[in-house]
């Protein structure tokens, strides 16, 4: 697993929810913790090279 970073996304994501996304190469995993601010993390070889998809499954 990559270390995790903070980052402000524009994003319809449910903010109360995690979700996953299935990137090539691997997950990536977003969690938020504020407005617009997410945590990202997940196993794909560069997590800052990452363009976020939009096959996305939400977990409550």
């Amino acid at each position: 697993m990559k270390p995790s970073i903070d980052t402000r996304l524009e994003t319809s994501l449910n903010l109360e929810s995690a979700h996953v996304c299935f990137e090539k190469g691997g997950l990536l995993f977003l969690v938020g913790l504020e407005h617009k601010v997410w945590r990202v993390f997940g196993k794909v070889p560069d997590i800052l090279d990452v363009e976020i998809s939009t096959s996305v499954t939400s977990s409550r």
